[in-house]
């Protein structure tokens, strides 16, 4: 592989390695991926059959936003207005 850095906080010392590849490694790196999976392929999307629908789970996230919101509205209203528990 590429150049070993070792860092301690700022300081060179025994802990931490940190690998780094070359840029041709790197490269090489990239055109390997790049075969395996080509830009084309990117396009093709099939969702699994048990995926839940993402708008339903943003409007189930609706009624959090709003209670949200209305407990902003409050503070803003009085910060040290207490309310009854519901």
């Amino acid at each position: 592989m590429g150049q070993m850095t070792v860092r301690l906080g700022d300081d060179v010392g025994t802990a931490g390695q940190v690998s780094r590849l070359t840029r041709e490694e790197r490269v090489a790196r990239g055109k390997e991926a790049r075969a395996e999976v080509p830009r084309s392929h990117h396009a093709e999307f099939a969702p699994a059959a048990d995926r839940p629908d993402p708008v339903k789970l943003l409007q189930g996230d609706d009624a959090l936003r709003v209670a949200g919101e209305l407990a902003r509205q409050k503070a803003i209203e009085s910060p040290h207005k207490r309310y009854p528990r519901p």
